[in-house]
């Protein structure tokens, strides 16, 4: 049968996941409820809207206090990382969510199959927007924190860093032109790419990978270094 509501056991499993008890348990149930279970009235969609935003601040309240190193730009791009869809996502699935899901029939009983990835992730910020709504910003940012927490340190750690956004960033700063002429140097069984990083139509870099991405990247790390070193000291 086809979940129309949350059980006081469901309410329950959802509190212990989250670590936040709802004074206004009706919130738990709109934040998991799809606009096919109600005609798109009462549903999550309003609590997502209201939990992008939370969710935006305190990543962004966490890495200005934790991350004083980093310049703008870079904490910028941790931040798009770190609130995009597919961390969000992986979290909705590893909290083991999908199961309170109430929708229409045209989903599967058990709330697993036909959820889109932008399902997951919007019910998960509708979650937080649940959690804003009866505890407020503390009890929210406590939640998006200790949930987070491994992404964040993943994608500040560097393993994210994505150097050839940096570099169009600044070349676009430094009025530069920036271009890469990339090639396979490699066959099938063994690829290998290569790529050159031209400022103002000039060769200034050379960068090599198992994937044309890898190669641009390197490519543009080298760049940005040389960059930095040379023009920074105008």
């Amino acid at each position: 049968m086809t979940r129309s509501s949350l059980s006081n056991q469901d309410i329950s499993a959802i509190e212990n996941i989250t670590g936040y008890v709802f004074k206004n348990k009706n919130l738990i149930e709109r934040a998991f409820t799809h606009s096919s279970a109600v005609n798109g009235v009462n549903d999550y969609e309003r609590l997502e809207f209201l939990g992008d935003s939370v969710l935006q601040l305190a990543v962004t309240d966490f890495l200005l206090n934790n991350y004083k190193k980093l310049d703008e730009g870079q904490l910028t791009r941790g931040r798009a990382k770190i609130v995009s869809k597919e961390p969000t996502c992986k979290i909705f699935e590893n909290l083991d969510l999908a199961r309170f899901v109430i929708a229409s029939s045209s989903f599967s009983d058990d709330g697993r199959e036909n959820l889109s990835d932008k399902m997951k992730s919007d019910i998960l910020e509708a979650l937080i927007g649940a959690i804003y709504r009866d505890g407020g910003m503390k009890a929210a940012f406590k939640f998006i924190i200790d949930k987070f927490s491994d992404i964040i340190d993943s994608v500040m750690k560097g393993s994210l860093i994505d150097s050839k956004s940096e570099l169009y960033e600044y070349c676009a700063k430094a009025k530069l032109d920036i271009k890469f002429k990339t090639q396979n140097n490699g066959s099938a069984n063994n690829p290998m790419f290569s790529c050159v990083s031209f400022v103002d139509g000039k060769e200034i870099s050379v960068g090599n990978g198992k994937s044309k991405r890898a190669a641009e990247q390197d490519s543009a790390k080298k760049a940005l270094e040389l960059l930095k070193k040379n023009y920074d000291k105008r």
